[in-house]
């Protein structure tokens, strides 16, 4: 009988066992897919019953909390209600100035010593007036108010509003930013629960009340919401979305009376859990909404392993399907590709001796590139030739490693080269600093790159410390724009104590506040002198906390921005040049100071429109002066008196004069009251000091003007 030759009785051994053995592992590993996705499903059903538990015990510590919250706003709201200067606000039918001053400072006063207190309005029926705290709105007749949600809801009051927490968002007259609240409505009822007719309504700082609420809650996965839901709190602002994705089926747990439990829907592609308790005592629901893979610990990590393991095992039996059938293939292939990798100038027509000695050729030289990178990370080397030292470390940006090999052969055929990060370096034994700096010159001018170079050191204990020298030089390369050859010495001694601190960023948001470009200009550059003899780390954080609040100054004022316009500290690792920079921190600068100075402008003349307003119809008025006009506003005199002189040039008395003088000059030419009566009538009560005024004013005595007119 003839005998096998090796391969044929190899595929024979192949066809007996080898497919058999294969198709077993296979109906095994599908065998343990499908009893660990059974074990898992029912890990999962329990592991989210004990969550929604949990959830339900925890709800019981929130509803007290809240209630504990509520109890302390009530009384503190009907200590203000039934406060003697605020019932004569509430209910009073012909209040003076002095009533109405007292009453709203006696608010301000409770407003100033309260934390959680944003502002105070009352509502008086008898008058129909509202009177406010809040300075961007003046107290009006409700039907002209500004804040009109508050005119609603006083107009519309009824039991279900009484001391409950109304979610309100309000947009400001003068800069338009929108305001959020938490408005609880105080009033007194009938004993059928009919309103009476006044009103207190006081607004309490969302960020108080929601982190009083949900102040625990780190994650943001918490939301409050009433028993039609309706938005009582939330620290995300996706939350409110994604729970009225849950809402509907929420409801239809409670008419089961499913008060504590749990929901599952994909939102967004990722698979999300809603843990859901009705708190007793308000009514209120407890949302806990977060991805499935955050509620159950380890399982997601055990199936996720499970499925790597599945994974390997058919890549397992994929190798091994690829083993048998090429067993003999790869080694020969990878011979092939290792000789292909010396490069095009061996091409397949060569003979194999000679493609094999530059094989190895290239070989020492990526062993002499792993010797730089152990000695530039600071690595054991023993049993290395090590190169001649002192030597001079080169790093040579946008170049390849063969690159930098090929041009130093011929000088240096002794230089170590390797690449890192995306740039080329090469450790050049026995030169000088001037030769250095002569081959710099040359690489610069070959290859269009950017040089970096070091003092001669002295041993390789020094080389780390070196090479992280030069590469802080390379980050730091924007500080120095157009030069193409940099030598340590450049970097100097680096302070690792940087004089820049935070109040120097705060100068500069407060001048921009304030609108004053220039003196922005100047707090920058302050910055900029206070870092730019640190390292780069604290460079970079500057520059990213400056973009930070730069950004929120942006989107707080409601201008759109561009990433590049205000940069972060990932974009110095392209900079070139610090003046790029500041160019584009500039306009930004620009921008802001322009719209704060706007506004601020816009919020001057409206107050100043306000007191000349007062001064044209209150004119008559003996007692009218700048400190009653500045107590009528709630303002101090001295701001007020420096607001109208920034928008009118003129002092409130000086405009009060002038107002006067013009009334009576009219009076005069019509000739029907005596110089005294025109006095009187035009509100002076010193005929004498009238008098002065008018002829201060007009430059003639009121009997000389009666004749000039005739």
């Amino acid at each position: 009988m003839e005998s096998l030759t090796p391969s044929a009785h190899f595929r024979s051994r192949l066809k007996q066992y080898g497919m058999p053995c294969l198709c077993g592992c296979a109906g095994f590993l599908v065998l343990l897919s499908i009893m660990v996705g059974v074990v898992y499903r029912a890990f999962q059903e329990i592991t989210l019953q004990s969550l929604a538990q949990l959830n339900s015990e925890f709800s019981v510590q929130m509803d007290t909390l809240s209630s504990l919250v509520q109890t302390t706003v009530r009384s503190y709201g009907l200590q203000v209600f039934y406060t003697p200067a605020v019932t004569r606000l509430r209910q009073g039918y012909g209040l003076s100035n002095v009533e109405r001053v007292y009453g709203l400072r006696e608010l301000n006063t409770y407003v100033s010593s309260s934390e959680f207190v944003d502002s105070i309005s009352v509502y008086n029926q008898n008058t129909h007036m509202v009177y406010t705290t809040d300075t961007n709105f003046l107290s009006a007749p409700i039907d002209g108010y500004a804040d009109r949600s508050a005119a609603e809801l006083f107009l519309n009051r009824n039991v279900e509003t009484r001391m409950r927490p109304i979610r309100r968002t309000v947009d400001e007259p003068l800069s338009g930013r929108k305001r959020e609240f938490y408005s609880f409505l105080f009033f007194e009822t009938s004993r059928k629960g009919i309103p009476r007719g006044n009103a207190l309504m006081i607004n309490l700082r969302s960020e108080w009340y929601e982190g009083q609420l949900l102040g625990f809650d780190q994650e943001g996965s918490y939301i409050l919401l009433d028993e039609r839901g309706g938005l009582i709190a939330a620290r995300e602002e996706t939350l409110p979305s994604k729970a009225a994705l849950f809402w509907n089926d929420i409801v239809a747990g409670r008419s089961q009376e499913e008060q504590d439990s749990y929901l599952l829907r994909k939102i967004g592609g990722v698979q999300t859990v809603c843990l859901y308790s009705r708190m007793s005592s308000t009514g209120w629901y407890c949302l806990r909404i977060l991805p499935l893979d955050r509620c159950l610990a380890g399982l997601p990590g055990l199936r996720n392993r499970f499925v790597a393991g599945f994974s390997f095992g058919l890549t397992l039996l994929a190798l091994l399907c690829g083993l048998m059938l090429f067993f003999i293939y790869f080694p020969f292939r990878r011979m092939r590709l290792a000789l292909r990798r010396i490069g095009p100038a061996a091409p397949e027509a060569l003979p194999p001796d000679q493609r094999l000695t530059e094989l190895v050729e290239s070989s020492l030289e990526l062993r002499q590139s792993h010797l730089l990178d152990n000695l530039l990370e600071g690595k054991e080397t023993a049993g290395e030739q090590l190169p001649a030292f002192p030597a001079v470390l080169l790093l040579a940006e946008s170049i390849s490693q063969n690159g930098l090999r090929r041009f130093l052969q011929a000088e240096f055929p002794e230089a170590l080269v390797t690449h890192q990060n995306g740039y080329g370096v090469a450790l050049l034994p026995g030169i000088a600093e001037m030769e250095a700096l002569s081959l710099c010159g040359g690489l610069a001018a070959q290859f269009g790159c950017r040089c970096y170079y070091s003092m001669p050191r002295p041993s390789p204990s020094e080389l780390p410390g070196c090479f992280s020298v030069l590469k802080e030089l390379q980050q730091l390369r924007f500080w120095y724009p157009g030069q193409r050859i940099l030598s340590e010495k450049r970097l100097g001694k680096r302070s690792s104590e940087s004089g820049f601190s935070e109040k120097d960023l705060s100068q500069l948001l407060a001048a921009l506040r304030a609108g004053e470009l220039e003196r922005a200009r100047s707090c920058w550059k302050a910055v900029l002198d206070s870092i730019s003899g640190g390292h780069y780390q604290d460079q970079r954080f500057v520059f990213n906390r400056a973009a930070q609040l730069l950004r929120e100054m942006l989107a707080e004022a409601g201008l759109p921005f561009r990433a590049q316009e205000v940069p972060l500290a990932e974009h110095l690792e392209k900079l070139e040049d610090i003046g790029t920079l500041n160019a584009r921190y500039d306009a930004v600068f620009v921008s802001l100071a322009a719209l704060n100075a706007g506004k601020r402008r816009q919020r001057l003349d409206s107050i100043a429109a306000q007191v000349a307003h007062r001064i044209e119809v209150g004119y008559e008025d003996s007692g009218l002066s700048a400190s009653k006009i500045a107590d009528e506003m709630g303002l101090s005199n001295a701001y007020l008196s420096r607001m109208f002189r920034e928008s009118y040039q003129m002092s409130i008395s000086e405009y009060l004069n002038h107002t006067r003088v013009e009334r009576a000059c009219a009076l005069l030419e019509n000739g029907a009251l005596n110089v005294e009566a025109v006095a009187a009538k035009v509100g002076f009560e010193n005929t004498k000091y009238f008098y002065v005024v008018f002829k201060n004013l007009t430059g003639q005595t009121p009997l000389q003007y009666r004749k000039a007119k005739g």
